[in-house]
């Protein structure tokens, strides 16, 4: 282990490596050389930012202290700090900072900083024709850092939660839900940052999930945590994608959010052609109803568990059918939602096709997609 300190005073920053301490190894606990810390001058928000050397498979601590003696916590990251950013770094005049490494475990699926364009904790192991994502939680009594989950290891958000994040330990589902999806007595904010296909490199896109409409103001002070926590090495445009729940309220306020540095856009610029969320099979009856009337037709008999739902775009809590498809892809991924063999989509927790023409009688559904003369034929499943 070794540490480093390094201090930042009345807005001037100053580096210097204090001592190198060497500790031997820990029984069962294999220790190895931290890298080198390095801290750079804030570019937005007045947030100190911190590098580090690259150290391979290992999991590393960072800490802070205005006196040496009294430290805190500050992120935990895969490999390296790559101008990591300190966000409550502009509430103090002197500011130290230390860290050590470890060597990764197969229990560190979690860390407060990503990599773009690609990263391991990517829903996708490499990069495709499709959007992945890597799924994160921002805890709203400590707004300060993201936690960015396995998201090739953890579906949902919940499944991480519940496992790795303190306050919500062994919580059931129908309480995460209600302390994760409404902003009355919320205490997380859950969303995720898109990679898209392969060829739009150059870009990537943030939500944030929830059943009701964010404040613009709270969409631009998590948009810039987020994107301060997101290392893209050669640069990259950066938009804000809402989900089905909060496009309306992202399209009103579009312009106000444009001004502060947040453009809003749909996942329609990364797809120049149909595709199949889920290619699979399902058996039921074709039915259309617009988004904004799904829960009304299950409740009046008209959508039933067994039918095949097409859409114009898929709610939160979307009622368990035997599949639901889109025949044109909204501003954003669906929220969260209940299916027959649920996959996990960004934000999502069914299974979604696109199709713009279907036809389906109680056998085998087939999904036909034509456009720009191109014909693909799929089976969707839920």
């Amino acid at each position: 282990m070794r540490a480093i300190f390094s201090d930042v005073r009345f807005g001037i920053v100053a580096l210097w490596r204090l001592f190198s301490l060497f500790a031997a190894a820990v029984a069962g606990s294999a220790q190895s050389l931290g890298p080198r810390l390095e801290i750079l001058p804030p570019v937005s928000n007045d947030w100190v930012r911190l590098r580090s050397s690259s150290d391979l498979n290992t999991v590393i601590t960072l800490q802070a202290s205005s006196n040496l003696f009294d430290w805190q916590w500050v992120g935990t990251l895969h490999d390296g700090l790559f101008n990591y950013p300190d966000a409550v770094s502009p509430n103090f005049t002197r500011r130290f900072y230390r860290l050590w490494s470890n060597v990764r475990g197969a229990t560190n699926d979690w860390k407060n900083q990503i990599l773009f364009p690609d990263d391991p904790f990517r829903s996708s192991a490499a990069p495709s024709q499709d959007i992945s994502w890597v799924k994160f939680a921002i805890l709203l009594n400590d707004p300060v850092r993201v936690y960015y989950q396995d998201s090739a290891k953890f579906l949902f958000h919940y499944d991480f939660a519940v496992q790795r994040l303190g306050p919500f330990v062994g919580m059931d589902r129908a309480a995460f839900d209600a302390v994760s999806l409404h902003r009355a007595n919320q205490q997380v904010v859950l969303g995720a940052i898109l990679y898209p296909p392969l060829g739009y490199s150059v870009e990537y896109g943030i939500q944030f999930v929830g059943l009701d409409p964010y404040t613009p103001e709270q969409i631009v002070r998590w948009f810039d945590l987020v994107k301060a926590t997101v290392y893209a090495s050669d640069g990259a445009g950066v938009y804000y994608v809402p989900t089905f729940e909060q496009s309306v309220s992202a399209l009103t306020n579009a312009e106000y959010l444009a001004s502060r540095g947040v453009p809003v856009a749909s996942t329609e610029r990364w797809v120049a052609l149909n595709d199949c969320y889920s290619p699979g099979w399902a058996l039921g009856r074709l039915k259309y109803f617009p988004a904004s009337e799904i829960d009304a037709a299950f409740a009046d008999g008209r959508l039933r568990p067994e039918d095949i739902l097409l859409t114009d775009g898929v709610p939160a809590n979307t009622p368990v059918v035997a599949h639901p498809a889109r025949d044109r892809r909204p501003p954003g991924f669906p929220c969260r939602g209940r299916g027959r063999g649920r996959r996990a989509g960004p934000g999502a927790e069914v299974r979604v096709a696109r199709a713009e023409g279907a036809a389906a009688d109680r056998v085998r559904a087939q999904t036909v997609l034509r456009r720009h003369q191109r014909v693909m034929q799929h089976g969707c499943t839920g």
